[in-house]
């Protein structure tokens, strides 16, 4: 087991304490066999789960490319669209002479028009977010303006060694920590407000030009490991269809 499958075990563990879950079986014990196009060999799974009260949807994503020496992870827990607590969604890639890893809480306001949102559920992440930063062997991962844009400025996603990849544990376990002491706040912004309709158009408008291969490449490097059909299921989880 690499380092990368313990991050993705741990997160995943976080979850699970949210609430429990229930996993869709539809495939060999699984959500849903990854297989190579070319040659139809099994390259990984998603498993799905759903929740009992608040979260809607957990995927666990798993693609191993062994021509490239890759392992890819992926957890990414989907909080009603209706309720503003934000989603978890943590992502981390392993060779043998890089890594990546991206961790981050999607936020369901228009930050520009509320900074009490912010100061509840993104500000509490900065002393994490510093602490990642200021190591000189995490190298910021690339990102489009665009994609700036579409997330927020608590994103933490580094490139580094894999030597250095357990130095990221801190920081992913304070923003899953984070992420679950949100259910116990009683004061500043309610999750649960009235407006469920226009907080459920916004979370799906944002999830659908976040997760669009028009603004991430990945997706259409991803056609060429798993398959349109795989890339495109996996696209309607993200996006919540």
């Amino acid at each position: 087991m690499n380092y990368a499958t313990e991050l993705t075990t741990y997160v995943l563990e976080q979850v699970k304490l949210f609430e429990p879950l229930k996993e869709i079986i539809a495939e060999d014990g699984v959500y849903k066999i990854l297989h190579d196009p070319k040659t139809g060999d099994a390259l990984g799974d998603v498993r799905v789960f759903e929740g009992s009260e608040l979260i809607e949807r957990v995927m666990v994503v798993h693609i191993t490319k062994e021509s490239m020496q890759l392992d890819a992870y992926m957890v990414a827990a989907f909080t009603r669209s209706s309720s503003l607590y934000p989603h978890l969604v943590f992502d981390c890639e392993i060779s043998p002479n890089d890594c990546a890893f991206h961790i981050d809480l999607l936020h369901k306001k228009d930050l520009s028009t509320d900074a009490e949102y912010i100061v509840d559920v993104l500000e509490p992440l900065s002393p994490a977010f510093d602490e990642a930063q200021a190591k000189a062997h995490f190298v910021p991962s690339a990102a489009t303006k665009l994609m700036k844009t579409l997330l927020n400025a608590w994103m933490v996603s580094y490139h580094t060694h894999p030597d250095n990849l357990p130095e990221s544990m801190p920081v992913i376990e304070t923003y899953c920590k984070h992420w679950l002491s949100l259910k116990n706040k009683t004061e500043g912004i309610r999750f649960d407000g009235e407006d469920r309709a226009e907080y459920a158009a916004y979370d799906q408008a944002h999830r659908r030009v976040l997760f669009n291969p028009q603004v991430d490449i990945l997706w259409d490097m991803l056609v060429h490991m798993v398959g349109l059909e795989s890339r495109d299921m996996l696209l309607a989880l993200l996006q919540g269809r």
